[in-house]
């Protein structure tokens, strides 16, 4: 499965993918961990381990995701991303088929085979299966009663917080308190782990580095000579504002008068019964919109909430169909809107975290239970 890349002549898939970053960075960071944060000489070091064209590449993750990732590094290039495909698609495909109903299963899953997140991530080679997977598997350890285990699972997920800004206020909420404290204890531990094995010095330059590097992402000031390629797989709101040409202020605006007003509905919606589809979709929208630095490839989670909303309605209005389609299609269509400067991507997550809100704050009578997710 190829990357893409954007020049003057348009769209082109290329051999490069994110996935390079996952294998190479662990066998980079063996040596010198500070060549990661060295822009042009990180993708040097790339070219030394891998000799085929790549897309430009940074590092941005946090430190301690190099221990997920290096299970990985120890296989050639082609074995590992063979692994990392079947195990990462493997494992979102299973929690799934967990979370759906035993009526559709069969059914719904086969949906999934031919959706566009599935093709977005195969085209990008990116960490959303795993992270798809991971947080569905959160809260199904949640319903079960097992807060110390989905603790130590959302801890491991800080390896992408900027996706999970709403999780603690959920915990909070809910008075997860094992739950916050093995997630929080998981967080320390891995993070403790790394300043032993990767040094302060090199936690020291990622915070010196990494976060201007995000925003300078954010703002399109990062690889502009790709045409702000990575505006173009971004659904948030401040990229969509910059892809309009609005001002850095009002985009800054736009997103804290946004956020806050998600954090505020979000608080009043888990304090009330919910269905676990319920729960993913607020979850997901809402941290979409809350979140500036955001892909389409970070959308697993919300297309899973899609499905399972499905499998839980079968009788819908024409709205909720045409909407929940489009979302389901969002993946790809991000890229289509963003390119032909019309991103409404924002619109399109601000109408399913209001549709589901509604569905929170003042259930129909079609919904049989509020207790769960539908049997399984």
């Amino acid at each position: 499965a190829p990357g893409i890349t954007w020049d003057e002549n348009g769209l082109h898939l290329t051999n490069g993918q994110d996935f390079l970053n996952y294998w190479g960075a662990p066998r980079i960071a063996q040596y010198d961990i500070h060549t990661l944060f060295a822009g042009r000489g990180y993708e040097r070091a790339l070219h030394q381990i891998y000799d085929q064209e790549f897309a430009q590449l940074r590092w941005s993750y946090p430190l301690h995701s190099l221990f997920f990732f290096a299970p990985f590094a120890a296989f050639s290039y082609t074995t590992a991303l063979a692994l990392w495909m079947l195990l990462g698609l493997g494992l979102y495909t299973a929690m799934l088929w967990y979370c759906l109903p035993r009526v559709s299963r069969t059914y719904l899953t086969l949906w999934l085979f031919v959706s566009p997140i599935v093709m977005v991530e195969l085209l990008t080679r990116q960490n959303g299966f795993f992270i798809g997977a991971a947080a569905l598997a959160v809260l199904l350890l949640l319903e079960k009663k097992r807060a110390v285990a989905a603790g130590i699972l959302l801890g491991c997920l800080t390896i992408k917080p900027q996706l999970f800004i709403l999780w603690p206020l959920m915990l909070l909420v809910e008075k997860q308190w094992r739950c916050m404290i093995a997630a929080s204890l998981t967080t320390a531990t891995l993070i403790g782990l790394s300043f032993v094995v990767h040094g302060l010095d090199a936690w020291q330059q990622w915070w010196a580095v990494v976060p201007d590097l995000q925003w300078r992402i954010i703002s399109a000031e990062e690889f502009n000579e790709s045409r702000k390629l990575t505006h173009l797989m971004m659904p948030g709101l401040m990229p969509s504002l910059h892809i309009l040409g609005a001002p850095e202020s009002i985009a800054k605006g736009v997103q804290w008068l946004v956020s806050i007003g998600v954090l505020v509905a979000v608080a009043f919606a888990l304090r009330r019964p919910r269905r676990f589809e319920q729960t993913v979709l607020l979850l997901a929208s809402g941290g979409l919109l809350i979140s500036p630095y955001s892909f389409n490839y970070d959308m697993t989670f919300l297309c899973a909430g899609i499905v399972l909303w499905w499998a839980a309605h079968p009788r819908v209005t024409l709205y909720e169909t045409v909407l929940s389609g489009i979302t389901y299609m969002l993946p790809l269509l991000v890229y289509v809107l963003n390119v032909t400067d019309a991103p409404v991507a924002p619109i399109i997550l601000i109408l399913v975290f209001s549709m589901i809100l509604r569905e929170i704050m003042h259930p129909p009578l079609r919904e049989a239970s509020v207790n769960g997710p539908t049997e399984r």
